[in-house]
Parts: structure tokens; sequence; C-alpha cells
């Protein structure tokens, strides 16, 4: 229940965001820290949100909420629906970070772990 009522807190997130970045016309970019320093490449951690990133933000926090929701009430019963739950929202993360990522590093990063929690 905690991971469907923090998904739909985050679905009401991005759709503030869409209403700031898409309809006042205003785009962010957030830098966390540099994340790889050498002579040739300089890789930040961040986040960039333009109005395609804040469209897909609120297509993948609204469906990911709708399945959590919907697995919750479907696997009641099963024995191992935490874990199941907890590789359902490892999967949301990883999408999230794929969409919002600002550079290729960070969107392979993102990439990779929706393939891993897809595997799993």
């Amino acid at each position: 229940f905690i991971s469907v009522s923090c998904l739909i807190i985050t679905f009401f997130i991005s759709l503030f965001a869409f209403y700031e970045v898409s309809l006042m016309n205003c785009c962010v970019y957030i830098k966390f820290l540099p994340w790889i320093n050498s002579d040739l490449l300089n890789v930040d951690w961040g986040f960039l949100f333009d109005s395609l990133t804040v469209v897909m933000c609120c297509v993948v926090t609204f469906v990911s909420s709708i399945v959590h929701l919907y697995s919750t009430e479907y696997m009641a019963h099963d024995p191992h629906l935490p874990r199941f739950m907890s590789y359902l929202s490892f999967f949301t993360f990883f999408m999230l970070i794929l969409v919002t990522a600002d550079n290729f590093v960070q969107m392979f990063v993102g990439w990779e772990g929706v393939g891993l929690c897809s595997y799993l």
C-alpha cells in the first residue's frame, strides 16, 4: 500500500511539473554532482526537465501507479508479494531515471536498470 500511495503522490508531483515546465514554458536542469571526471570526459549526475520529459514522467507515474494498484489486489494472497513489489518499484525508479537523464551515460544506467528489473 505504501508504494501505491507514493506513486500516486509522485503522479501529482509530475502533474505539477507538467504545469510548471510545459504550460509556463520553463525548462529546468538540476545538476547534483560530477559523476565521471577525466581529461576528455566530464559527466555530471543531473536531471533535465523539458516538455517531453514531464509528459513522459506523467505517463510513467500514472501507468506505474495503476499497475502497482492492480498488482497489490491481484497478488494479495501471494507469499512473495513484497519481493514482487520491490522489483516493480525498482522498475519504476529506473524508468524515471531513463526518462529524466540529461546525458547518455545516465540514460544508459536507466536503460540497463529497466532491463535488469524486467529480467528479475
